[in-house]
């Protein structure tokens, strides 16, 4: 497999572009320390980026490395700024680089009681009334505006009347006691070429994150919120619906459908449905499967797969980095696995058994048997597009590796596979919460 990372000659100008333009203001600064640098923070990032991230020592070029390095030097110097927000967003950007999503800043930071409790007595809210925002959203053509909605809330999506690159999103039904009709749960803004949103969490504390329409608009992303698309006909129909949950029907005598939106759900949700349409699917010669929209999550698929598997599966074994960093990733893993048949346990010991900065196998997994092929499904056809990455990706791999009956249609995937297995590790002081996400290693050798 080619793991050579490809980098446009535009990148460092990107880079700059978005650095100037970013102004966020909402997130008062009195809630991090001065102790927070923002280029102190940059500079731990760039080293545990070059101690962590293995793509650089697997696959750049002696020109790849010169670039990178002038790359760095062209950023050093603009972070020189207060705004945490800003520095977030810049961060960003930075590790966008390697056009890689597995490599990227996470805000996740530390609140006090008092804190929390403050951010909820100062919850803003919208003026206008609920009616007024359903039928603003009813008439609107702009693909971020509409009714949108989860497990927990309905909320609408609406243009700030000041200024057309900025949003809100306000709810107008709620299944949680401490969120109300006309609460306003994210401010939305365009920074450079992105959307970023204030969203407050359900204690009301902020978070930074980035807002991405995926699916042909009907899924709105706000980090890893996931909220799908009322229909602008009907904005009146009130219910709070998870668009992450799978589904599946009937079409025809023949054909049975499965919709897996997410796999960033729990497990005992896939098998509940499986439960229920297993022996209908077992008597229909024609499976398909969508997996558009969805962006990856945890293996929870293998019982789906064993209903029409021909064969065992053999994973391959990837690569892994030496690092301090990833050393307590997989002695965590390690640990978990205590007992059982235990994979990281190897990877421990040759991290361990070795220097910082060299190559070593990855965990070597059990092949994984099915029972005996059924006659049905006797043809399988999986539905893709370029949203689908990470564990999606890893479903139509493993997918095709264990039967002959499956084909793909659609579009190219997102191509975020050759590198997997999330690690975080905090990259600056505790009360900012920025926490770097890199992959520990590569799917295969």
């Amino acid at each position: 497999m080619n793991r050579k990372i490809s980098i446009p000659g535009s990148a460092i100008a990107v880079i700059i572009f978005v650095s100037a333009v970013v102004s966020i203001d909402q997130q008062p600064d009195a809630y991090y320390p001065s102790s927070c640098a923002c280029e102190e923070i940059f500079e731990q990032v760039v080293a545990k980026i070059d101690s962590n991230y293995i793509a650089p020592p697997l696959s750049f070029t002696s020109d790849d490395k010169a670039q990178y390095e002038q790359f760095i030097a062209s950023n050093r110097g603009r972070f020189s700024i207060t705004n945490m927000d800003s520095c977030l967003i810049r961060l960003d950007s930075f590790t966008r680089y390697f056009q890689d999503r597995h490599l990227f800043i996470y805000h996740g930071p530390s609140y006090s009681d008092e804190e929390k409790l403050a951010f909820r007595e100062h919850t803003k809210r919208e003026e206008r009334s609920i009616n007024d925002l359903l039928a603003a959203t009813s008439s609107n053509a702009n693909p971020l505006v509409g009714i949108w909605s989860d497990a927990n809330y309905e909320m609408a999506l609406v243009q700030e009347n000041a200024d057309p690159l900025k949003y809100k999103l306000v709810v107008t039904a709620s299944g949680r006691d401490n969120w109300h009709p006309g609460d306003i749960k994210a401010e939305i803004q365009l920074i450079g070429n992105r959307y970023w949103a204030q969203y407050r969490m359900g204690d009301h504390t902020p978070r930074l994150r980035e807002v991405r329409l995926i699916n042909e608009g009907k899924i709105l992303r706000i980090g890893t919120v996931t909220l799908g698309r009322r229909d602008r006909e009907n904005p009146n129909a009130r219910s709070f619906q998870d668009p992450r949950l799978p589904s599946a029907r009937r079409i025809d005598e023949s054909t049975y459908y499965i919709s897996l939106p997410s796999f960033s759900i729990e497990k005992s949700k896939l098998d509940e449905l499986l439960k229920s349409v297993k022996k209908e699917i077992q008597k229909t010669e024609n499976l398909i499967i969508d997996i558009r929209g969805n962006t990856g999550g945890n293996a929870i698929y293998f019982d789906l797969m064993a209903l029409y598997a021909t064969q065992t599966y053999k994973s391959n074994q990837g690569l892994v980095l030496n690092s301090k960093d990833n050393l307590a990733y997989f002695r965590r893993f390690d640990e978990l696995n205590k007992g059982k048949n235990d994979p990281y346990a190897p990877v421990v010991d040759r991290l361990q058994s070795t220097e910082v900065g060299t190559m070593v196998d990855g965990p070597d997994y059990r092949p994984r048997s099915f029972p005996k092929p059924r006659k049905y499904p006797a043809q399988v056809a999986i539905l893709t597009n370029r949203d689908n990455a990470s564990a999606a990706e890893s479903f139509i791999l493993q997918s095709k590796g264990i039967s002959d009956r499956v084909i793909t249609f659609g579009e190219n995937t997102a191509g975020v596979i050759d590198y997997t297995s999330v690690n975080l590790v905090p990259v600056s002081c505790k009360k900012v919460g920025l926490f770097l996400g890199y992959p520990t290693g590569t799917l295969s050798k």
